[in-house]
């Protein structure tokens, strides 16, 4: 009598435990139905608060003559104000064509626009949630750019430089004014254009390009935040503890979690043989996105990075005033992967950005684009082997204490399976 209770009581939590993550995960695939306006909506509603992580990664303003500029370090206030002009204009007339890398190079330096720079390809769907927008086309559509027109077209043109397709839409209420005013009053502003590196749309810094040196406190993220929101209750769980490692596993659902204290890190493992596999980019990034809501997680300063084939391998990474912030370990970043049986493996870190600190180290001037790319060609390094260069923030020890870390600005460069500062590509290279 006492085993059939047992096994009772483990069905009823089983079938407790599957409503509430079913229910968690419908309740954020509501928020891309929903397409009435909500006037009163702010950056800072909860909801809204999980949708900064999709949030653009850089802002550049074309001006009158077509010289364009990123804007560096934009304040707090600045964000808000972008947010609420674009948080009012409407969209109608939506429409995608293919395109050419020249005719979506032609329209990222066209003059007097805002330009919003998305590091990977989202889906339209956060574009809407996040702006409280309702647009829509017969095929749902994925963008890296948008491009907003501040003269008397009244067009937008959102970029999708992966699948080079181009969605125009025409765009009302533009408060250009408003508009110019936030984007020429920035105080820090980099010269930039766009061009190809291995036929890939690239921002290109045409000065160089002065960077502070970040300090910061690190929190450390307790492990039960992750067992709670993912498996459930601790009578569901067995836990086993092996050197630095301990693994939780629900009795039930058989969905683990591992803590490494050495890398302070948890990898969470779904294994539900029952779920059908996930084959669409836009479903596997929902799947992500439920998950992150449902840590109840600050990730303010957290954005979606990048997605390797088709959504495959999702990363997310720390971003320091438009900057990504790349780790000397594998724990830095956030990564979620789905497997060909549809089983998704989430590795988080449990490394947070704290309170600045003071840092007595001076700015550092990286070179412009063009002599990076001279600086790689004269080391005989040919342009296939590597994918892409960016400036980057390097986490790094402080040597001062071990509860703070340096950001440390350097050139990073994207090989075919990895990120390493320019200094170590090169060093790498002058080895083989």
């Amino acid at each position: 009598m006492h085993n059939q209770n047992a096994r009772l009581q483990a069905w009823v939590l089983g079938v407790t435990l599957s409503v509430l993550l079913l229910g968690s995960f419908a309740l954020t695939g509501m928020i891309f139905m929903n397409s009435e306006k909500k006037e009163n909506t702010t950056p800072d509603a909860p909801i809204t608060q999980t949708l900064d992580i999709f949030r653009p990664t850089q802002y550049i303003y074309s001006d009158e003559h077509a010289k364009q500029y990123l804007i560096q370090h934009p304040q707090t206030r600045q964000l808000r104000s972008i947010y609420h002009l674009l948080n009012k204009l409407e969209f109608s007339d939506v429409g995608t064509k293919k395109a050419s890398n020249q005719e979506m190079l032609t329209l990222l330096k066209q003059s007097n626009t805002q330009i919003f720079r998305y590091s990977d390809v989202i889906p339209m769907q956060y574009f809407n949630s996040y702006y409280n927008q309702d647009i829509s086309a017969k095929k749902n559509f994925s963008f890296d750019y948008f491009v907003l027109s501040l003269g008397s077209s009244g067009s937008g043109y959102f970029i999708n430089t992966r699948t080079h397709s181009i969605t125009t839409v025409k765009v009302s209420h533009v408060n250009a004014v408003q508009t110019r005013e936030q984007l020429v009053k920035s105080t820090e502003k980099t010269r930039v254009t766009f061009g190809n590196i291995n036929q890939k749309i690239s921002v290109f810094y045409q000065d160089k390009i002065h960077l502070p040196t970040y300090s910061y406190l690190i929190n450390r993220r307790d492990p039960s935040i992750y067992v709670s929101a993912l498996l459930g209750t601790l009578n569901q769980i067995d836990i086993t503890t092996k050197n630095q490692q301990r693994t939780y596993v629900n009795k039930i659902t058989g969905q683990s979690l591992v803590y490494d204290g050495n890398a302070n890190t948890v990898r969470y493992r779904d294994s539900d043989k029952t779920r059908n596999t996930v084959t669409k980019y836009n479903e596997r990034m929902a799947i992500a996105f439920a998950q992150l809501n449902l840590l109840k997680i600050n990730f303010s300063d957290t954005r979606f990075y990048e997605n390797f084939d088709d959504g495959k391998k999702l990363t997310f990474r720390t971003i320091v005033e438009g900057i990504p912030v790349y780790y000397q370990s594998p724990s830095g970043a956030i990564t979620i992967s789905f497997d060909n049986k549809g089983r998704v493996t989430s590795t988080y870190s449990l490394n947070e950005l704290g309170i600045p600190v003071p840092n007595d180290g001076a700015d550092v001037t990286l070179a412009d684009t063009a002599t990076v790319l001279k600086e790689l060609e004269d080391a005989k390094i040919s342009a296939t082997d590597y994918q892409s260069i960016t400036p980057g923030y390097q986490w790094v020890s402080n040597n001062n204490s071990n509860a703070a870390v340096d950001m440390k600005p350097t050139w990073m460069i994207e090989t075919h399976n990895q990120w390493m500062s320019l200094e170590q590509f090169l060093k790498e290279h002058a080895k083989s």
